[in-house]
């Protein structure tokens, strides 16, 4: 009976942690990100979108754009990736913040890992290009843009 009452507790956690992550989804939509924020932190980490909603505060953070929201979106950020190394696009996104920071150095890495996760989306190309760029390696930006040129195939 306990082991009962056990599974069907951590079952509806899961439920409300589901829950609460589309609320929080509906939050940022509307720019509500105070409530977006409390709605992601409620989530169990046993839940199936536990590191999606990781993902997504550091996309609210990134988003709302208030003194030290950058610095909480990559830490936000390294949780996913400690979680998940190769999920979706985190690298792509803690570039486009270390390119606001100033960070070309550690942009260009995180891009160049996300190319190598990705190699066919050509966006990550192009914001490669342009990262090389501003680090004044123009024969890498010459090479990145031509990849995304050829579709990166």
């Amino acid at each position: 009976m306990a082991g009962f009452i056990f599974l069907a507790y951590g079952a509806v956690k899961v439920l409300q942690s589901d829950i609460r992550h589309n609320l929080a989804i509906f939050h940022s939509k509307r720019g509500d990100w105070a409530q977006a924020l409390r709605e992601y932190e409620r989530e169990v980490p046993c839940a199936p979108a536990y590191i999606m909603s990781r993902y997504f505060i550091g996309n609210v953070y990134s988003d709302r754009g208030e003194t030290g929201d950058l610095e909480k979106a990559l830490t936000s950020y390294s949780e996913v990736r400690a979680i998940a190394p190769n999920y979706v696009s985190v690298a792509y996104r803690e570039a486009k913040i270390l390119d606001k920071m100033g960070d070309y150095r550690q942009a260009i890495e995180r891009m160049e890992r996300q190319v190598r996760i990705d190699p066919v989306w050509d966006e990550t190309w192009l914001f490669l290009a342009e990262l090389y760029k501003k680090a004044g390696d123009t024969q890498k930006a010459s090479e990145a843009l031509q990849k995304s040129r050829a579709g990166a195939r």
